[in-house]
């Protein structure tokens, strides 16, 4: 299980990027997905971020590169930065925890 402590190690960040439509995939059924990431990543005491994407499909950035680049500055980095033992100088030591709010989007 991803949510495991493994000796003085922290836990993986774990980024999920999916459509905000689930319907718009139609290789991955992203819901399913996003429940199993949950489920091995902590539940709402985990390290799961989900971020959600308008106006695009199947993990696909070159139909949405806007959108993508977006997510990561917006949403992703963020998340990354506020993580323990991440930013040495940080002095955020709590959990950041499963994050399933505003999406990005165009």
């Amino acid at each position: 299980m991803l949510a495991t402590e493994q000796d003085d190690k922290v836990r993986p960040a774990i980024v999920f990027v999916r459509p905000r439509h689930a319907l718009n995939d139609q290789v991955v059924d992203v819901e399913y997905t996003q429940q199993a990431l949950v489920e091995h990543s902590g539940g709402v005491d985990g390290t799961l971020l989900v971020a959600k994407i308008d106006h695009t499909g199947h993990a696909n950035p070159i139909q949405a590169p806007e959108a993508y680049d977006n997510a990561i500055t917006d949403r992703v980095e963020p998340f990354i930065d506020l993580r323990p033992g991440e930013n040495l100088g940080s002095d955020n030591d709590g959990d950041t925890g499963t994050t399933t709010g505003p999406s990005v989007g165009p």
